[in-house]
């Protein structure tokens, strides 16, 4: 039935977009302490890293009404 391709399909939509989330979080959270080990000699200025769990948490936020407003108007159709 209609519903149950949808259901299954969001379902799939929503675990890719969590494993994209995850690794764009990873990614986001560890490069500025990579960048700054690379970079540290050639910047002028002293610069700290740091967590930011708030704007980490809107760019996961982000990632999933991204996915959402991508598959659900497709999705509503099939």
């Amino acid at each position: 039935s209609r519903s149950f391709v949808f259901r299954t399909y969001l379902t799939q939509i929503l675990i890719l977009a969590a494993l994209g989330i995850a690794i764009g979080l990873a990614v986001g959270a560890i490069l500025p302490f990579v960048a700054l080990a690379a970079l540290s000699n050639i910047l002028p200025l002293s610069a700290v890293p740091a967590l930011y769990p708030r704007e980490l948490a809107l760019a996961a936020l982000y990632g999933l009404l991204v996915a959402l407003s991508f598959s659900l108007w497709p999705l509503g159709r099939a």
